[in-house]
């Protein structure tokens, strides 16, 4: 099945833990892992993947410790895994 960014931000929201905190009369929601960061995540894999590789997807994988994004692809041919983190291309 085809995900969007949004149904795939359900998905994990489904398949994962939340703390509630009680305020006032309620009580609010505090999901395992920041929705702001995993929009990021995903959205910017979804941007940035290899367009050219036919038949690849985004993959979002989850464990019992972490969520995995992972896009297609491989760093721009003038950047070494070393660059990563400091050099922008």
């Amino acid at each position: 099945m085809v995900a969007g960014i949004e149904g795939t931000l359900q998905f994990v929201e489904r398949n994962t833990s939340a703390a509630y905190r009680i305020e006032g009369l309620g009580r609010g929601k505090i999901p395992e892992h920041p929705s702001n960061a995993l929009r990021e995540a995903i959205t910017n894999a979804v941007m940035h993947r290899d367009w050219f590789i036919e038949g690849a997807n985004v993959l979002v994988e989850i464990y019992s410790d972490c969520v995995e994004v992972i896009s297609p692809g491989e760093p721009p041919h003038s950047m070494s895994p070393s660059d990563l983190g400091s050099k922008s291309v």
